[in-house]
């Protein structure tokens, strides 16, 4: 004869909420200089089941409701971003050099060769330049002059073009009208590292 003794129970169980933290860039503070400005806590989250045993072995669990036993606070740390700059997705980004620029626009719509000078793809990304101001192959980030206007982003000195000189860049768009849209503009072109 096999006597098995069901029980329920409700069980309490604690878990650690991750620490969250606040990034504020700082233009100011050198690159690479990290520092906490409010030092942050984890929070604590409890968790509630009910849970049926068979002769003391665990057989079922249900969820039942959960609760936050202790608020968590933000950590604030700041990043240096002087002579760096912060793309749009937020990664930070060390650069050599600004360079401003007059910028223009370009497509290959209708064109039978897609192809750059150093026999790349054109492609969105792609960047006409004069090789004696932004040498070819570099790694560009690209905005209007005030960072907010509009934003390129990131690129690569890919192409050249005849009327492509001196302190001039002409971003690569998919369509005409894109280019026409885009016009004419005065940019900041940031060499990266």
């Amino acid at each position: 004869i096999r006597i098995t003794r069901v029980n329920n129970a409700t069980v309490a169980e604690e878990s650690i909420i991750p620490l969250e933290v606040e990034k504020r860039y700082n233009d100011q503070v050198s690159y690479g200089i990290t520092r906490i400005l409010k030092a942050g806590s984890t929070g604590i989250l409890e968790r509630t089941y009910d849970v049926t045993y068979h002769s003391g072995v665990e057989t079922a669990r249900r969820f039942v409701s959960e609760r936050v036993v202790e608020e968590g606070t933000p950590q604030v740390i700041e990043i240096g971003t002087a002579g760096a700059i912060v793309t749009e997705d937020g990664k930070v980004r060390p650069y050599s050099q600004i360079v401003n620029v007059l910028a223009t626009a370009y497509s290959t719509e209708g064109w039978k060769s897609k192809h750059t000078f150093t026999q790349t793809l054109a492609r969105v990304g792609t960047v006409a330049v004069d090789p004696d101001v932004i040498p070819l192959g570099s790694e560009l980030y690209i905005t209007s002059l005030d960072g907010k206007e509009w934003v390129y982003g990131l690129a690569v000195a890919e192409d050249t073009g005849s009327l492509i000189q001196g302190h001039r860049v002409d971003l690569f768009f998919d369509t005409q009208e894109e280019c026409v849209n885009f016009g004419v503009s005065d940019a900041l072109v940031y060499i990266l590292k």
